[in-house]
């Protein structure tokens, strides 16, 4: 037997970039998009294989002649656990929107018809300055009401000066300030092109990393989002190879450099 060599064994490290489609325009081919951020693991597998199997029609018990492989595509599966609003989008299906509060002095809300128990959204974020008002009366926090202030909320309490069915004004300050806001929803047809740039640890400095490019792939979530969880949230990205040949001729559907860098 040969011996084995260890500068071919491989631990793989490395980090992911995803650079969206426009519509039907793909990204520069020398754009690799945005830090995908610490992933867990990232997998490459077959996806949708099909094959075809043809039995004897001479023979009892029909034994299998052959079986052969018609298609096959594949995948890649990224379980990230860094939070970044790229990857939130990507996961959410959702779109990128800006919510925009400009700085107001006493500001004014009313919330009208309250229950006690519940909390109520001001519609405003970080207030400072706060008072509560029921008609002409300084409602007295933590006693009749408690404020979230960073999240603009307030808690009616049981026990106070509130009853079912009053109206409430809520006199507060905010500053300016500017929010991500993520519209989720479900888009079809999300396409990206993913650049993969390992950093194996079973090399000698030479020749040590690879790259691999998938100019076109769709992608989904895949498994569950962890809101609450005694483990670290982790999302499970899956992305599907398509062919993009129109724009890319001659290289399939990715193509892997190696010892490039």
């Amino acid at each position: 037997m040969y011996p084995a060599i260890a500068t071919n064994l491989k631990r793989g490290k490395g980090g992911m970039y995803i650079a969206a489609w426009d519509g039907a325009t793909p990204p520069a081919e020398n754009d690799m998009g945005v830090k995908v951020g610490n992933c867990e693991s990232i997998t490459y597998g077959p996806e949708d294989v099909q094959t075809s199997e043809k039995y004897s029609s001479t023979q009892n018990n029909t034994p299998l002649l052959l079986k052969q492989t018609d298609r096959a595509g594949w995948r890649l599966v990224a379980q990230t656990d860094e939070h970044l609003k790229d990857n939130l989008l990507l996961f959410f299906g959702a779109t990128d929107t800006e919510l925009t509060q400009s700085a107001v002095n006493q500001q004014v809300v009313t919330l009208s018809d309250v229950i006690v128990g519940r909390s109520y959204l001001t519609g405003f974020y970080g207030l400072s300055q706060v008072e509560v008002y029921k008609g002409s009366t300084v409602l007295t926090a933590n006693t009749d009401y408690k404020l979230y202030a960073d999240r603009g909320v307030i808690e009616i309490l049981s026990g106070g000066a509130v009853v079912d069915g009053d109206d409430l004004d809520v006199d507060f300050d905010v500053s300016a300030k500017t929010y991500n806001r993520l519209a989720v929803g479900q888009l079809i047809n999300r396409n990206v092109k993913v650049t993969y740039i390992a950093d194996d640890q079973n090399t000698d400095g030479v020749g040590a990393k690879d790259i691999i490019v998938i100019p076109k792939m769709a992608v989904a979530l895949e498994g569950e989002y962890g809101l609450v969880s005694d483990d670290f949230a982790a999302m499970t990205l899956a992305f599907s190879a398509l062919d993009d040949s129109d724009n890319y001729p001659g290289r399939g559907l990715g193509w892997l450099i190696r010892g490039a860098v």
